[in-house]
């Protein structure tokens, strides 16, 4: 179910730009490749969480928690800069 809505969030983090998709003429923008590179960090620390997760339940072994709750808050800070990362770029003219 987590997976699902990281999934989601992130395939339409992606597709949105003011453009309509990451590609402008036919080539990545800047920006749609950094929003590339951002969902690939969220599903990187998503996968690894839950890993560590499934590593705990076996062993119990206290960092393994540790690692879990630090990378699913890292995907979850991820998931939320690339939902606002239009707001996080705009700049003054």
């Amino acid at each position: 179910m987590v997976g699902g809505v990281i999934v989601g969030v992130v395939a339409r983090a992606i597709v949105y730009t003011s453009g309509g998709g990451p590609y402008l003429s036919g080539t990545m923008s800047l920006i749609g490749f950094h929003k590339l590179l951002i969902a690939t960090a969220i599903l990187f620390c998503a996968f690894f969480a839950v890993w560590q997760g499934i590593i705990f339940t076996r062993t119990g072994a206290a960092l393994n928690v540790a690692l879990a709750a630090s990378f699913a808050l890292a995907a979850a800070g991820l998931a939320y800069y690339l939902a606002n990362l239009q707001r996080f770029l705009k700049r003054d003219s």
